[in-house]
């Protein structure tokens, strides 16, 4: 229901006019993309369109999976429209994958081109995900883990009030994955946990098992299964097995920065004396050196004059 009435007012906003106004127009468009929005993102959408076919091989090496559709991107200013349309004010971009359709926020932030660059990797991951594994065998969890993965950032999110979660708070306020499958929490902090998590996840599968093993569970979801026999055929673990093994080691990791955290001005000090002692060996050693050469230079003119 939420998905037919965000299709319903995209629609009627693109072919009505709606608040988006008649400024907007189609900057690129071939057989392998359209790129439209608001006349004055010309500049926004000409870049899109230079690293869309780097971009695109890149996530389709990462994921094994081919992008099947043509991607239509549509590029909003207005910042009242964007938040109607994605219905969140805490994200800047969303992916339609049934309609091949991307919708990103240009504002002073996602203008630059590094968190466009981003940002546009990151939707474009949803596309080709869902190119390949139906909706209801993809959990929203892993679907937004990957697609962090892929981008490197925390994807659409806006940092904001959620962005002081840190590792410590969320081992302590952990949200079972169970509960992210279907769908995110919707106030900033929790959802900002959520995607934390999602990410967390899919990196500790890629540093533990390869990106191979991650490859293998997206393999098994596209072929049908659930997410539970997809990860115990690939990584030959159940499930269950993995999740308290992430969590275990996300244990361990936060106690190591509590014990950071508690010891700072020690390791701090430590570090500026380890600095000082090389310092000072490598001012003697040099001393040594020039010293050295002195005496050279003493003796071949005491044999010049010689």
């Amino acid at each position: 229901m939420r998905c037919f009435l965000l299709l319903s007012t995209i629609a009627w906003f693109l072919f009505f006019g709606g608040l988006c106004g008649a400024g907007d127009q189609v900057f690129f468009q071939n057989e392998d993309l359209v790129i439209s929005g608001e006349g004055h993102l010309g500049y926004e959408a000409k870049y899109l369109s230079q690293i869309y076919p780097g971009a695109k091989r890149e996530i389709e090496g990462s994921l094994g999976f081919k992008l099947l559709s043509k991607p239509t991107v549509w590029l909003i200013g207005n910042r009242a429209v964007f938040v109607k349309l994605s219905g969140s004010s805490y994200v800047s971009a969303f992916a339609v994958p049934s309609e091949h359709l991307i919708a990103i926020h240009i504002s002073s932030m996602t203008s630059r081109l590094p968190v466009l660059d981003d940002t546009f990797k990151h939707e474009l991951c949803h596309l080709i995900l869902h190119d390949h594994i139906d909706q209801q065998v993809l959990p929203k969890w892993l679907d937004e883990g990957v697609c962090q993965w892929i981008s490197g950032t925390l994807g659409e999110t806006l940092a904001g009030g959620g962005a002081t979660i840190g590792r410590i708070d969320m081992v302590r306020r952990l949200i079972p994955l169970s509960q992210l499958a279907a769908a995110f929490p919707s106030d900033e902090n929790s959802l900002y946990l959520a995607y934390r998590e999602s990410r967390d996840f899919v990196e500790y599968l890629t540093a533990h098992y390869g990106s191979e093993g991650l490859r293998g569970i997206l393999k098994r979801l596209e072929e049908g299964d659930s997410i539970g026999p997809a990860i115990s055929k690939s990584l030959s673990r159940s499930f269950q097995d993995v999740q308290e093994e992430w969590i275990d080691d996300m244990q361990k990791r936060s106690e190591w920065l509590v014990w950071a955290t508690q010891n700072l001005y020690e390791i701090i000090f430590f570090i500026m004396a380890v600095l000082s002692i090389l310092a000072y060996v490598r001012l003697r050693m040099r001393r040594r050196a020039y010293t050295g050469s002195d005496q050279d230079d003493d003796q071949a003119g005491s044999g010049a004059g010689l």
